[in-house]
């Protein structure tokens, strides 16, 4: 960071299905008025003050194919709202390497594939900069051993996007269980991603699972608001619909009424279609964590969504859906 005046350069790779929503939207936020305006949401505007001056100048937009020309139409979005702001477009399969060594960010920021997080991670460690990285983390235990240690020893640190701990509706119901609930028994959590997601959007799908990609949302959220740790996990895994692929797209394009040619994949997808995660915790909890990415497009919303608690006093469950949440407590009632 330059100290005359507090200046963080980032750098940003990946640019895919939630660039322009979410991640871009973000970072324009931040080059108009930096991060202070942004803490409140997450329970940290106490810090505000000690980042007013602090200005971010995203230096470099990279992603991997120069011929799809994704960084470039991501630097021409930036362009339109801040014409004096340079941003260079890189390309290339390990793009972050040169942005990197010409660009020397402050900050990387990682929105590449699941299973292309753990190189640019530790190639940012080694360079000297900090990370900020999409979930999950990397897709192996050794993987995340490897970070942590190269991170701690260089003394950077490696943040993971885990922004659904922040959600209001479900911050402030994990905020109030311990005393509305009493001693929780079981949380029971769904995220599931749509078809789309697994057969249009993500080419990498074979590389990752439902789980790694969105069930770690709903860990982090029990592990940070509730302390546990876990002493067991069992899992199981259906590869029925994405598997077979080649065979059952046919159908669904005849239940949809358009043709089998109008989808982007028609072969195999070899990758799981759900999985169900059983956890048990060192307080004796249980936690129980299913994830799809093969919910139809005909579903109510975008995304299926919710976590439930059941305490020895009363129940609470958050339903995306419905953008809030209701609960029943022993002796208060039954509310929404």
């Amino acid at each position: 960071m330059s100290q005359s005046e507090r200046v963080l350069k980032v750098a940003i790779i990946g640019g895919g299905m939630f660039f322009d929503d979410i991640i871009g939207q973000s970072f324009k936020d931040f080059i108009r008025g930096g991060i202070a305006g942004s803490l409140t949401s997450i329970g940290m505007s106490h810090l505000a003050a000690d980042v007013a001056d602090v200005k971010i100048d995203v230096c470099a937009v990279g992603t991997r194919s120069e011929s799809s020309g994704t960084a470039g139409r991501i630097v021409q979005w930036f362009s339109d709202d801040f014409p004096d702001h340079a941003i260079e477009a890189c390309y290339g399969d390990a793009v972050w390497k040169d942005i990197l060594a010409r660009h020397k960010p402050d900050v990387l920021f990682v929105a590449t594939p699941d299973n292309v997080h753990t190189q640019p991670i530790l190639d940012a460690i080694e360079a000297g900069a900090d990370v900020i990285t999409e979930k999950p983390l990397c897709l192996s235990l050794s993987e995340a051993d490897d970070i942590i240690a190269r991170a701690k020893a260089a003394g950077r640190i490696v943040a993971v996007d885990m922004h659904k701990r922040y959600d209001p509706f479900i911050r402030e119901m994990m905020l109030k269980a311990p005393q509305q609930y009493g001693t929780i028994n079981r949380v029971r959590a769904v995220l599931e991603e749509p078809l789309e997601v697994s057969t249009e959007i993500f080419a990498w799908a074979e590389e990752s699972n439902p789980f790694a990609y969105v069930g770690c949302h709903w860990l982090d959220v029990v592990h940070h608001y509730m302390g546990v740790k876990p002493v067991s996990v069992f899992a199981t895994g259906q590869k029925n619909l994405l598997l077979n692929w080649d065979q059952h797209h046919a159908e669904i394009a005849s239940r949809r009424s358009v043709a089998p040619t109008s989808f982007k994949r028609t072969g195999s997808i070899n990758t799981w279609d759900s999985i169900d995660v059983a956890v048990t915790y060192d307080n004796g909890m249980r936690g129980d964590y299913n994830n799809n990415w093969i919910n139809p497009a005909e579903f109510e919303g975008a995304v299926n969504q919710e976590i439930e608690l059941y305490g020895i006093y009363g129940r609470g469950l958050v339903d995306q859906q419905e953008r809030g949440y209701r609960e029943a407590v022993i002796g208060d009632g039954s509310r929404t």
